[in-house]
Formats: structure tokens, C-alpha cells, sequence
């Protein structure tokens, strides 16, 4: 998180990956931790579900076949200009309008911390092009 710190890299992600994350801890009964997942996660740039970037979803989700949380995903992606995505999925594999960062590739060794919470399985971390490590 040195990086975030220092203002070289901003996260940001959608509210999209703010359900997946918050779900668990709900669905567990543990609403203070989701309260504190919720604030923590509020500190990065949380990016909505807008008209434009459901169309552009609909498109992405079309030519490359992927989930609509995916699609809807790669359009906020899209939309922010970012560098990359950070994901755990593989439906991404054929993609090529943004860099996909798989969890655990050598190129987000280095980020570590940027790795999508544990029981999440579209959370991503999009990182703007402002910001290229």
C-alpha cells in the first residue's frame, strides 16, 4: 500500500465489487466488520452503475461472453481510463481492451496488497492510467 500512500497509485473500484465484498460478512451475521469494510473500502474511488456504462457492459458482455457482473466490470474499467484490472476470475482470458492483472501473476506480485478479498469472484481493482506504476 506504499504506493497508495505516496499518491502514486490510486485504487479504485466499483460498486459492484463493494456488494461482492460487503456479502460475506452480511451473509455471516458480522454487520459491525461489514460497517468497517464498507468505510474502509469508501476511502478508494467508488465508481457506480451508470446508463452508458450498462450499454457498454451489454457490448463488452456480448463480444467476449463474460458474466454480467464482469461485463459491468470492464466497462466501469473502461469508462475511468484505467491501467488495469485486478481479478481472480478467468473469464477475462480474452479481453484485450484494458491489461487484465490475474491474482498471482508475476506482474501483481508487487501489489500484493491489491489482491481481491477471499470470497469474492469478480472483485476488481482498477488502477487509472494517471497513476502507471
Amino acid at each position: 500500500m506504499g504506493r497508495v500512500k505516496t499518491g502514486r497509485l490510486r485504487i479504485a473500484l466499483s460498486t459492484v465489487t463493494l456488494a461482492e465484498v460487503l456479502t460475506a460478512p452480511h451473509g455471516h451475521g458480522h454487520d459491525p466488520l461489514g460497517k468497517q469494510l464498507e468505510a474502509a473500502l469508501r476511502e478508494f474511488d467508488v465508481h457506480p452503475l451508470s446508463v452508458p456504462i450498462a450499454v457498454e457492459a451489454a457490448r463488452r458482455r456480448a463480444r467476449y461472453r463474460l458474466r454480467l457482473l464482469d461485463a459491468i466490470q470492464l466497462a466501469i474499467a473502461l469508462e475511468i481510463g484505467a491501467w488495469g484490472l485486478v481479478t481472480h476470475d478467468r473469464d477475462f482470458s480474452a479481453v484485450q481492451d484494458v491489461r487484465v492483472l490475474r491474482e498471482g501473476d508475476a506482474r501483481t506480485r508487487s501489489y500484493s496488497s491489491l489482491n481481491c478479498p477471499s470470497g469474492t469472484t469478480s472483485c476488481l481493482g482498477l488502477l487509472p492510467k494517471a497513476s502507471n506504476p
